[in-house]
């Protein structure tokens, strides 16, 4: 049977770093674990640049799983929580840079952003819906891709899933 990947628009909210508490605990056994997946399967136009294939467990509760060339992502229901970022990703300083994701949301809101090389500030803030992310890097020798909740209350929220089926990063026209 032939899988048929289509390239989804996300549900992006505008979120701060500072609501999402990145120093949240990180005890739970799949805080902070990584998650390594192949690159697209045979027969799926693969997207262009660098793939992403490394995803970090970043909330409590989050639990990230592999098969074959998807990342599986099963939540929590905070409001802004991050649910998974990148290792640091190498970029030029002061460069434009897309990100394109082939991203399937199955439950919850997911936004998708940017954080700078210490994860304190956005480079880009999740704020509009876009599958292809365009930023400019400023200063930072790194950033982050992440995903993470994008609720409108504190409570009450569905917990989150969604597959990562491709993500790269490649050098951009900002526009």
């Amino acid at each position: 049977m032939k899988k048929l990947y289509v390239l989804v628009p996300l549900l992006l909210c505008a979120c701060s770093p500072q609501d999402n508490s990145h120093n949240q605990n990180k005890t739970s056994p799949a805080a902070g674990s990584a998650i390594t997946a192949a690159p697209a399967n045979a027969g799926t136009a693969p997207l262009p640049g660098t793939h992403l294939v490394a995803w970090n467990a970043d909330g409590p509760g989050v639990v990230v799983t592999s098969s074959g060339n998807v990342v599986q992502v099963a939540g929590n229901d905070s409001r802004f929580g991050y649910q998974v970022s990148t290792p640091q990703l190498e970029v030029k300083p002061n460069s434009d840079v897309v990100v394109n994701l082939r991203l399937h949301v199955e439950a919850g809101h997911v936004c998708v952003g940017v954080l700078d090389q210490a994860r304190n500030s956005w480079v880009r803030s999740p704020d509009d819906a876009a599958a292809e992310i365009k930023f400019n890097t400023g200063s930072n020798a790194f950033v982050h891709v992440v995903l993470a909740n994008c609720n409108a209350s504190e409570s009450g929220n569905q917990k989150s899933r969604f597959s990562i089926e491709d993500a790269s990063l490649s050098p951009g026209q900002k526009g």
